[in-house]
């Protein structure tokens, strides 16, 4: 789900939740991440934030964008 998600303001959000939210949803403390199910997903929205603020700055959507960029 996190590889096709194209909304960077959910990304953010599920980023917070994970590192500052609730008690029960943040991960643990340094030195108790390392096998923590929460470390690959973070890693994964981080990813995904990244690649998704990239495009945003290098493709504008505007009504060109489909004649541009789209192959099909």
């Amino acid at each position: 789900m996190i590889e096709i998600e194209n909304n960077l303001e959910a990304v953010e959000n599920a980023l917070w939740l994970l590192k500052r939210g609730p008690t029960g949803l943040q991960r643990p403390q340094r030195g108790k991440r390392g096998n923590h199910p929460s470390t690959p997903i973070i890693m994964a929205l981080q990813n995904r934030a990244a690649i998704l603020r990239r495009s945003a700055d290098v493709i504008p959507q505007g009504e060109n964008w489909r004649a541009v960029h789209d192959p099909g």
